[in-house]
């Protein structure tokens, strides 16, 4: 039997379907739990036009390192207690992506944050 690929603590990040556009940005109050929030324009598989509202959970930074095997970007989640380290990466069959790694803050592994500035910019 094959073995199953473990997707914890993992993730990747595309460029936006063709039919999604950001449209706004700001902040939504629930309850007296204050959230910033995107809204993103976009359709249903049988074309009925949607908005979508997602909540920041946390923030990565552009790393600048000599490392060529360091992330990134990298950052925190703000309640999981958890940092997010994020890698460019290119294959023939996809655009752009950012691969994603999810461990807790107190992990002994570094991420190398010297001094070489990456030029990449995101979005793609």
């Amino acid at each position: 039997m094959p073995e199953e690929y473990d997707n914890k603590n993992k993730g990747a990040a595309f460029p936006p379907f063709p039919d999604q556009e950001f449209i706004l940005s700001g902040k939504l109050d629930i309850d007296g739990d204050e959230k910033q929030c995107v809204y993103i324009k976009g359709e249903t598989a049988k074309g009925k036009h949607i908005i979508r509202i997602y909540q920041e959970i946390g923030i990565m930074f552009k790393n600048d390192s000599v490392n060529e095997n360091a992330p990134a970007w990298s950052g925190e989640l703000e309640q999981h207690n958890k940092k997010i380290a994020a890698w460019k990466r290119q294959s023939a069959n996809t655009p752009s992506f950012l691969s994603l790694a999810v461990n807790d803050r107190d992990e002994t592994k570094s991420i190398d944050q010297s001094t070489k500035t990456i030029d990449d910019d995101i979005p793609f």
